[in-house]
């Protein structure tokens, strides 16, 4: 009997995972199913109109998931909309992240099959995914940041044209990689 495999998307619009990897879409293409998660309903609509799988509506807080279900979660550029406004705190400005990342980050554990994968990215207006301390998380945890950045689109195999906006619009893209641990 063959094993299905799930890939949630987590806030997908307006490039939906198997738009900007070729990883993604070969894997569905594969028999990979798809699941599109977001807040909006009018973004469920489009999303649904458009992504080669099922759409949910839900949000972080609240997964409308089963646990240990999901072998790879994507989430690029989710949290750029919880940036709280900056703070300057000794003559440097800091962001911080408007709700309990540690919970989210547990929330989404629950639902992740071991060994599953949990992939970030910030790199149009998001926190610093690479200041977060992920050695809690029961995540074996790998950043790509400045220069490291690149093996990140690579590894993915993001499309050419994905990549070049993002080394062009981008200063300092922030990827991460997190790996569900045995329990």
């Amino acid at each position: 009997m063959q094993k299905t495999s799930n890939l949630l998307d987590i806030g997908p619009r307006p490039q939906p995972a198997y738009w900007i990897s070729k990883d993604v879409k070969k894997r569905l293409q594969n028999g990979w199913n798809y699941f599109g998660m977001d807040i909006g309903i009018e973004d469920l609509e489009r999303a649904a109109n458009e992504n080669p799988g099922y759409a949910l509506q839900g949000n972080l807080i609240k997964l409308p998931i089963k646990n240990n279900c999901v072998d790879e979660i994507w989430l690029m550029n989710v949290f750029g909309g919880f940036v709280n406004p900056p703070k300057k705190r000794n003559g440097s400005t800091t962001y911080t992240i408007g709700f309990n990342f540690g919970e989210i980050l547990k929330d989404l554990g629950k639902i992740l099959k071991t060994g599953g994968k949990i992939l970030m990215g910030e790199y149009y207006r998001g926190p610093d995914l690479s200041k977060y301390d992920f050695s809690d998380t029961g995540f074996e945890a790998e950043i790509f940041n400045n220069g490291d950045a690149e093996k990140f689109l690579e590894r993915y195999r993001f499309s050419m044209a994905h990549s070049e906006t993002i080394k062009k619009w981008s200063e300092n893209p922030v990827f991460v990689e997190l790996r569900k641990k045995d329990n």
